[in-house]
């Protein structure tokens, strides 16, 4: 607000949900991975490595070994990736990205009366050792999203995340823009909710028009016709999961989403009811755009 009252044109790029990291047996980490026992295992195909973990023997040395770890790193990601279980959350289907400190690994292990790094070790052998634990690392500094409402709400705030894929098996928050709607505009417990227009002017015309890309972000003549058609009642966001369809078998989290009809680019239907159809109408953008009369 300074720097604008100064006459800079600054903007902020803000998330619409807490940023964090995936964990789990096929990701890139795991509260256990630090655990030379689990280290031993850790290289076997899943459904081995589940087996391996279900030893009650192999189990033990891996809980020794996680508590001497957390004995010597008392502070810092380390130990909030090994076992900061209260703000470690099991994902459902479909996500629920709206956080509840009283969802978390920690709560639910002091409801049931065990061990929060127990209830940790078992979360990760459900669904056949694919299920993931999302631990937020940013915007959720006082466990809800106040400080999210006040930053997306601001008119100068652009819509956005920026990891250019650096951490294939530990960030999938490409499904903000689907999650934002879900939260925000529909499902929200905790807060206020915000108007869906906002919202997707946030994720359409607001960031298009900061980057020069004038012909884009509205229905109306002359615009492009991109649009998505979205049925808001059946929007959600399904599970991440884990593919190996990078070059040489590499690894990547995937994520899904249910509720859009269509997806149209420059008037060609691309997707439909979740399904591709076959059409690339998408060209590279080079620089800025004006809108054609």
């Amino acid at each position: 607000a300074d720097a604008r009252s100064r006459g800079i044109d600054i903007k902020p790029q803000v998330a619409t949900r807490p940023i964090g990291v995936l964990e789990g047996l096929e990701a890139t980490a795991n509260p256990f991975l630090f655990c030379p026992s689990f280290g031993a295992v850790s290289q076997l195909p899943l459904d081995e490595k589940v087996s391996a973990l279900r030893d009650p023997a192999l189990r033990a040395r891996i809980m020794i070994e996680h508590a001497e770890l957390m004995a010597a790193v008392p502070e810092g990601l380390l130990r909030q990736l090994s076992g900061g279980f209260d703000v470690m959350f099991r994902l459902s289907d479909p996500v629920d990205y709206e956080l509840d400190a009283g969802d978390s690994l920690a709560a639910e292990a002091n409801r049931r009366g065990i061990e929060a790094v127990d209830l940790a070790y078992d979360t990760l052998l459900e669904d056949g050792g694919k299920r993931l634990i999302y631990i937020p690392l940013f915007n959720f500094a006082h466990h809800n999203f106040d400080d999210i409402a006040e930053m997306i709400s601001s008119p100068n705030a652009l819509f956005g995340l920026s990891d250019a894929g650096a951490h294939c098996g530990a960030i999938c928050d490409a499904s903000a823009t689907t999650s934002s709607l879900v939260v925000w505009a529909r499902d929200r417990r905790h807060g206020e909710r915000l108007p869906i227009e906002s919202l997707v002017h946030g994720h359409t015309q607001r960031g298009a028009a900061h980057m020069g890309w004038m012909d884009r972000g509205v229905i109306a003549p002359g615009y492009l016709a991109d649009i998505n058609v979205i049925d808001l009642e059946a929007l959600a966001c399904r599970p991440p999961r884990i593919a190996h369809d990078l070059p040489a078998g590499g690894r990547r989290l995937v994520q899904d989403a249910a509720g859009y009809r269509a997806t149209i680019k420059s008037g060609a239907i691309t997707f439909e009811n979740g399904e591709h159809t076959g059409e690339l109408p998408g060209t590279l953008l080079r620089g800025a755009r004006s809108l054609t009369a």
